[in-house]
């Protein structure tokens, strides 16, 4: 079926090139006028000379370029999975950078915070913010709002407290959870453009 129409195909174009050949060798001038003979068979085109490619290659090199023609072999199939040892190597390895930490014992990679005392610091803060928020509401925040857990207010006078707006979380401090990461930094603001050199012995 497929042979049957590419030989229709092929007979098609070959009819209009021969009406399009004959249209223009009437328009050309009479031989008597011409230094050459362009009727000839010498001064037309290759492709009107010789007539072996059929139109069957031309479709097949021409539409099936970008299908590859092989399967790929299993060193490339490797290659592209895996990478190249040196270049690009894409087959894991045991991390050796893995430290322990001394408060909750997880591992965590080096030069990396660990994850589990982030996620514990972070829910405890979150539900800071929801106490303040629920307490405070709307009201404009004119002082310094101060956050306790239970029973840390006795713990300082009452003329410490002035001019600070308590905020108390019903529960007790946890043990990991130190106090002066709610301690506002007593370094002054820096306009030194210097840096300070690092590893220095």
């Amino acid at each position: 079926m497929a042979r049957n129409i590419i030989n229709r195909i092929d007979s098609f174009f070959s009819r209009i090139e021969n009406v399009i050949e004959h249209f223009f060798n009437n328009k050309f001038p009479p031989a008597a006028l011409c230094t050459v003979d362009l009727t000839s068979h010498q001064c037309l085109p290759k492709y009107h000379a010789s007539s072996s490619k059929s139109l069957e290659d031309v479709l097949k090199d021409g539409i099936l370029w970008a299908v590859p023609k092989r399967r790929r072999a299993v060193e490339d199939r490797w290659c592209r999975k895996f990478g190249i040892k040196g270049l690009v190597y894409k087959i894991l390895e045991p991390k050796k950078d893995l430290l322990v930490c001394p408060t909750c014992g997880h591992n965590y990679e080096a030069g990396r915070i660990c994850n589990h005392c982030y996620l514990r610091v972070k829910s405890e803060t979150t539900e800071m913010q929801n106490t303040v928020i629920k307490t405070l509401g709307l009201e404009p925040v004119e002082k310094e709002v101060v956050v306790l857990y239970e029973d840390e207010k006795l713990t300082k006078t009452s003329e410490f407290w002035k001019g600070q707006r308590i905020i108390e979380l019903p529960k007790k401090r946890p043990a990991w959870y130190h106090s002066n990461l709610l301690q506002p930094t007593t370094q002054e603001p820096s306009d030194s453009t210097d840096v300070k050199p690092t590893e220095l012995a």
